[in-house]
């Protein structure tokens, strides 16, 4: 009886211990919640935004970042792996 009630009351902890909820990010960010979002540091974002590599919005001295042209150029950068490149013919 006491192993029931104590599996019953994990039971009822683990409902409370959800995973937290994801962080939703609006549609435009200012540059530290485009950071936060790339997982990049404030100086090396603000490079590539100057540098044109990056996607950038500017409103006086202030850069903004849409968030779907982010997740764009992430995808743009892809690296494939060995394994989608098909093997070289060997010569003889």
């Amino acid at each position: 009886m006491l192993k029931e009630a104590m599996a019953e009351s994990v039971k009822e902890l683990m409902k409370g211990m959800a995973a937290p909820p994801e962080k939703v990010y609006p549609e435009y960010m200012n540059q530290k919640l485009a950071c936060e979002y790339l997982g990049m540091n404030r100086s090396y974002l603000y490079q590539k935004a100057a540098r044109n590599e990056i996607p950038v919005y500017k409103n006086g001295n202030r850069n903004f970042f849409k968030k779907t042209e982010l997740n764009a150029w992430i995808e743009s950068n892809r690296i494939r792996p060995a394994s989608e490149y098909k093997p070289l013919p060997i010569r003889k």
